[in-house]
């Protein structure tokens, strides 16, 4: 097969752990008191990068010593996690992870709770809202995500401008 010599070619697909990684990132980069909250940009992706690169790099660590522990024979160390360009992690962010969990924080919040329903019952509920009203699929791959960014001040603050910024 000849070589096409593209240069944007996509990487391997982004994992729910990775995206997980890319919430604490941002979430992190928000709260850096070391830049304050009015970085540039490309302040901001760079920031966000380097410490989604620190929690990959502590993962692998521990991933590692984990399997030093194993017998040689089972000892098979899993592949570095691919590595992400700052433009990828943000737009990620941006463009996948965020208006996911933002529309599935929407419809949990007009979505009327019926009596006797726990919460997972509540959830799953919300779950088959999601996928009937909105083109993005199942919910269930960004669970954690939402899980971690629902109670986050900063999350909230973004899920504000971002809402200003689409006119809703």
């Amino acid at each position: 097969r000849a070589e096409t010599g593209l240069k944007g070619s996509r990487g391997p697909a982004f994992t729910s752990f990775e995206d997980l990684l890319i919430c604490k990132a941002f979430i992190a980069s928000s709260e850096d008191p070391t830049v304050g909250t009015y970085q540039k940009g490309t302040t901001f992706m760079s920031t966000m990068h380097r410490i989604y690169c620190q929690f990959l790099d502590d993962h692998e660590k521990i991933s590692s010593s984990l399997f030093e522990a194993v017998p040689s024979s089972h000892n098979q160390v899993p592949s570095t996690f691919n590595r992400r360009t700052p433009k990828s992690i943000f737009d990620r962010f941006k463009h996948v992870i965020s208006p996911r969990v933002m529309k599935f924080i929407a419809i949990m919040e007009v979505t009327p709770r019926e009596s006797g329903k726990n919460d997972l019952d509540f959830y799953e509920q919300c779950k088959v809202l999601f996928s009937q009203q909105t083109a993005y699929g199942d919910f269930e791959p960004f669970k954690k995500c939402y899980e971690y960014l629902v109670g986050k001040p900063k999350f909230a603050s973004w899920r504000g401008h971002a809402n200003d910024a689409s006119g809703n």
